[in-house]
């Protein structure tokens, strides 16, 4: 067990360097710790720490043990890893505390972002709430063929990510590679870590204002001479350092861009010298060595490269158009040796899936933006897909040209793109650039996955043959993930894959357990019958027209409640219409469990007919709403949405377009200028509002 005396070790080693940064200076690797007798048992304190680079400083940031980045921790496949974590940050009754925003900034917790291990307590559940004042004992069992890789860790308690890690708290995890198992030149390379942090002036004080915290602010840096501005990335915590090697030599560099907003790291290194990639995100490529001229590593992602300079001499190491490093390069004798082609043992939950079809059920669509995933923001009560446990699962992911999708517990491998529902056999559309290309592959694996400026859908898929329980996805943008863009899927031992809605019983940190959920109903679907000459509208619950969802809920009832309306019903509340010529009639349905039911709505107006002044600016739109609540002992949870348009000719009614939508109560609404758009249709996407007058 952790040991009081371990932990006055590590907070003297850890303890953060009075020694003054500078431009130039040479780079160093931060403090580590390293696993012995299969076991990392160590100590983590978030607390508030002054910290300085060359070009800015941080007061009163919340860094892992004072400093930034936080200690590297070096852990093997198989290890058992311990880590006390204390929150040693004080309440602010000033702060905000509640809401669905920024919020209680000095909560935190810890993620172990990469590392394929148990989403569940006491391992990595971000649910976690580590209060100011309280210490918490994590421990999670690495796989014994886990890959080795590089990875990483940061604070994220849902509603302070973006203040804590923006502002430093983050560090290195890194599972080595174990004896013999690599070939000689990666093996006998200089291994370097290069930690680069997102630093985002404004925005961070943004953050800061809105949580009404009281502590951090920016300062200026160490070198008078340095001109960081407004935004800019430090690697190690230096600003602008140097990394020496020889001509001809073979180095390692680990990339880790610990950001929390959308730009990618373009890292690339003048054209004298050689780049070749080997991994992203923790897992080895299958194609090694090859060859990129940059690196566009998006948020939260990581690239591990061979790099080979062969002349003697100083050279840039750039981001965008920005300076981030230097390297030095010393004459040598050193004969340029060739990479060897190489290919990685890959365990089982890394099988190559480009020609598995996902089971039955298994693919689903996820898709990010406007701060939510598929149209629900964060909900804790609420799961937006389940999977059997052991099914090769597939994932279309849209949204990812803008908003960098995450995966925990488990990488996935990219089948490729998809156009129209036919998948294809090229990932990039007409968007992207050669770099792109080269870096972002087919069959290659990500946690973290965003490409720059990608219009098309992205098509993944993964074995969940390992791990069990709940498993979060987000948006790292993590302004977006506070605001909402998160979600979390369930994985069953025994269970079956559905891409509806899965209600969590409890609500508390205790694992779902499968008999305390009962199933309300298959499918609650609509079909609508149009009689010519009529101006009555029939539904019945058969023909599978309209799905809103699979729901499970704990609980005797389930409501629905139809109105109509000549408007979005997402938009509006359902006691409210926009015109008064005809009338709304509002059915309450309590159904019991398997109980069948039908109903049906008339349309009363004016005239005895629907005229175009009945509708905004002749647009001749109906929706039909139905909202379902679901309720528990204890009240309502969520409530979901679903919509259908109709156009109106004359008496006789045409069905133009039909979409399922799902919102929590909390949801942004759709078209939220509503009345602004006026004769202009509020634009639909799939599973989400793209909230936009078209």
């Amino acid at each position: 067990m952790f040991s009081r005396g371990a932990v006055l070790i590590l907070l003297f080693s850890f303890h953060a360097s009075t020694t003054a940064q500078l431009v130039g200076d040479e780079l160093v690797q931060p403090p580590s710790v390293s696993s012995s007798s299969n076991v990392v048992d160590t100590y983590l304190n978030i607390k508030y720490s002054n910290w300085q680079s060359a070009g800015h400083s941080v007061i009163n940031g919340r860094l892992f043990n004072g400093t930034h980045p936080g200690p590297t921790i070096f852990l093997k496949p198989g290890d058992t890893f311990r880590i006390a974590y204390e929150n040693s940050l004080t309440y602010q009754p000033n702060a905000v505390q509640t809401g669905e925003s920024y919020k209680k900034p000095d909560n935190s917790n810890l993620h172990f972002h990469g590392l394929h291990v148990s989403g569940e307590l006491p391992s990595d559940d971000i649910r976690l709430d580590v209060q100011p004042g309280t210490t918490y004992q994590y421990e999670t069992v690495l796989p014994e063929n886990h890959m080795p890789g590089t990875h990483w860790m940061h604070s994220h308690f849902h509603g302070s990510t973006s203040l804590q890690v923006s502002t430093g708290a983050s560090s290195a995890l890194i599972v080595t590679d174990p004896p013999g198992y690599l070939p000689e030149d990666i093996e006998n390379a200089e291994d370097v870590l290069l930690f680069v942090h997102n630093w985002q002036i404004s925005s961070s004080e943004s953050v800061r204002d809105q949580t009404r915290d009281e502590m951090f602010s920016f300062g200026a840096g160490n070198d008078e001479n340095a001109n960081a501005g407004n935004s800019f990335r430090t690697v190690n915590g230096q600003y602008l350092p140097k990394q020496t090697m020889k001509a001809n030599e073979w180095q390692r560099w680990r990339i880790v861009y610990s950001s929390w907003l959308q730009s990618p790291l373009d890292f690339e290194i003048d054209s004298d010298c050689d780049m070749y990639l080997l991994a992203k995100d923790g897992v080895y490529i299958r194609d090694y060595p090859r060859r990129i001229s940059q690196a566009p590593i998006n948020t939260a992602g990581r690239a591990d490269v061979m790099v080979r300079c062969t002349k003697p001499g100083s050279y840039d190491v750039m981001d965008y158009e920005n300076v981030l490093m230097t390297v030095e390069v010393l004459p040598s004798d050193m004969q340029p040796i060739a990479l060897q082609d190489w290919t990685a043992q890959f365990p089982k939950y890394l099988d190559d899936l480009l020609t598995t079809e996902p089971d039955e059920g298994c693919s689903c669509i996820t898709s990010l933006g406007r701060n939510s995933v598929n149209g629900i923001k964060f909900d804790p009560f609420v799961y937006i897909h389940t999977a059997k446990f052991g099914s090769v699962l597939e994932r279309r992911l849209t949204g990812l040209g803008f908003h960098p999708f995450h995966q925990h517990i488990y990488p996935f491998q990219i089948i490729g793109s998809s156009i129209n529902g036919v998948l294809q056999d090229e990932l990039h559309d007409g968007n992207s650039n050669q770099e792109q290309k080269n870096f972002f592959k087919v069959g290659d694996w990500h946690d973290v996955l965003m490409i720059d400026g990608f219009r098309n859908e992205i098509v993944g898929r993964y074995r969940a043959d390992v791990h069990d329980g709940r498993m979060f996805i987000h948006c790292h943008r993590l302004n977006h993930e506070d605001n909402g863009m998160m979600a979390q899927e369930l994985i069953v031992d025994e269970g079956s894959c559905q891409c509806g809605i899965f209600l969590n019983a409890t609500g508390d940190l205790a694992p779902t357990i499968e008999e305390l959920t009962q199933r309300v109903t298959d499918e609650v679907d609509w079909t609508i019958d149009f009689v010519e000459d009529s101006t009555v509208f029939d539904y019945d619950s058969g023909d599978n027209h309209i799905s809103i969802a699979q729901q499970y809920i704990v609980g005797d009832e389930m409501n629905i409640q139809v109105s109509l309306y000549s408007y979005d019903c997402i938009n509006q509340d359902t006691s409210n219409t926009f015109t008064t010529t005809f009338a709304t009639e509002d059915l309450l349905l309590t159904r019991d469990f398997d109980q069948d039911f039908s109903m049906s709505l008339s349309i009363v107006s004016s005239g005895g007919q629907l005229s175009d002044s009945d509708f905004w600016n002749n647009r001749n739109m109906l929706s039909l709403c139905v909202k379902v609540s679901l309720h528990d002992d204890e009240g309502s949870r969520s409530e979901f949405k679903t919509q259908v348009k109709i156009r109106i000719s004359g008496s006789k009614a045409t069905l133009v377009e039909e979409r399922q939508k799902y919102a929590s109560s909390s949801s942004q609404r759709s078209c939220e200028r509503g009345n602004q758009c006026h004769s202009q249709e509020c634009s639909w996407s799939w599973y989400g509002f793209d909230n936009l007058c078209t």
